[in-house]
């Protein structure tokens, strides 16, 4: 039984081993920025987490109003709710 080593050219399809080098290297940093990513995805599900228990907990204190804030772009004569807006 024989095995056999993949050259990093192989491993990556690149054509010389400095494209291969090169492409090994870029993937690790992809690999480094995906970990960045979930990671903050993770901390934007926790801070959204904060905030429905916060609207869970106002509602059952008895609070019924829906949340509105003053438009940024206006003095404060026009209102907007927090609903999220579809781009």
């Amino acid at each position: 039984m024989s095995t056999t080593t993949a050259t990093p050219a192989e491993q990556t399809g690149a054509h010389t081993d400095e494209a291969a080098a090169l492409i090994g290297g870029a993937r690790e940093r992809i690999d480094a920025l995906d970990d960045r990513i979930i990671g903050l995805v993770q901390e934007r599900m926790a801070v959204s987490a904060v905030i429905q228990e916060a609207r869970i907990t106002s509602a059952a204190a008895g609070s019924t109003s829906r949340a509105r804030r003053p438009c940024s772009a206006t003095t404060g004569t026009r209102w907007a709710s927090r609903a999220p807006r579809w781009r």
